[in-house]
């Protein structure tokens, strides 16, 4: 079989794209997901400025997976993970033109800076918890597409470009899962299961971290601007007191002056 060309995965991993749902039968939750994309979505700016996070998000996709490539010793593995970063950079060429093309005065929210640096994930990870990352990035990203679609069926620019992108993102689902399969196979259903719990916790640590950092940031901002309000508030009536009367007064005669004025009296 081509190493390009995967087949079904027949593994029950939870987080595999499911289908659609009816449009008849929609849960609750699923109701309150497409709220929030309508509200955090909900005009040309906020569009430009989410698909630029989308772009930087990939570019650090791209260079992590490089690094996979350029380390990763099985030439099928090798060639698979070079696919993906191509991919990637492409997927970050296209949200940011697109981005562009709604709103030219668009720019990313702050901290999305932070999601094109590259993790160096395939170094700090083994194998299996770096295929487990992936396989879920992956699906995760279907879903948010899914969704997006669903609240923007017949936008002309966003309509084509995630149907485009959810074609490659859907490879990089099966492939990472076929790959997970593999291990599966050679090591056990434990092993991928305690792999993905630790991928999990590292997860909700990272995010944790990254919430506390963006959230003291804000706290300190805060702290500084209230000090300086009341610093100011403080010491206003003493500058105001240093500061000369308006008005014109006239000037006091120095010292030579006045020896001239008695010489001349």
């Amino acid at each position: 079989m081509n190493e390009l060309t995967l087949k079904p995965n027949p593994l029950p991993l939870r987080h595999l794209p499911r289908p659609r749902a009816s449009r008849h039968v929609i849960s609750p939750f699923r109701w309150l997901k497409i709220g929030l994309v309508r509200l955090r979505w909900r005009n040309a700016r906020l569009i430009a400025e989410h698909l630029l996070g989308f772009a930087l998000t990939e570019e650090g996709s791209a260079l992590d997976m490089l690094r996979a490539a350029e380390r990763e010793s099985d030439p099928k593995r090798k060639r698979l993970f070079f696919r993906h970063s191509v991919d990637e950079a492409r997927h970050a060429k296209m949200f940011a033109l697109a981005a562009r093309a709604i709103d030219r005065t668009a720019k990313a929210a702050p901290y999305a800076s932070e999601h094109a640096k590259p993790q160096r994930l395939f170094e700090s990870m083994p194998l299996d918890e770096f295929l487990v990352f992936v396989h879920d990035a992956e699906s995760e990203a279907l879903e948010k597409f899914d969704l997006l679609l669903e609240v923007f069926p017949n936008h002309p620019i966003l309509s084509p470009l995630l149907r485009a992108i959810a074609r490659d993102e859907r490879f990089h689902a099966r492939y990472s899962a076929h790959l997970l399969e593999k291990v599966q196979l050679s090591r056990g259903a434990s092993a991928v299961r305690n792999a993905r719990l630790r991928v999990k916790m590292r997860a909700a640590w990272a995010t944790w971290r990254r919430a506390g950092r963006q959230l003291g940031d804000r706290l300190s901002n805060l702290l500084l601007s209230t000090f300086y309000f009341f610093a100011l508030v403080l010491f206003l009536p003493f500058r105001r007191s240093a500061l000369p009367s308006a008005g014109w007064k006239a000037a006091s005669p120095t010292p030579k002056s006045r020896a001239a004025l008695k010489e001349q009296a």
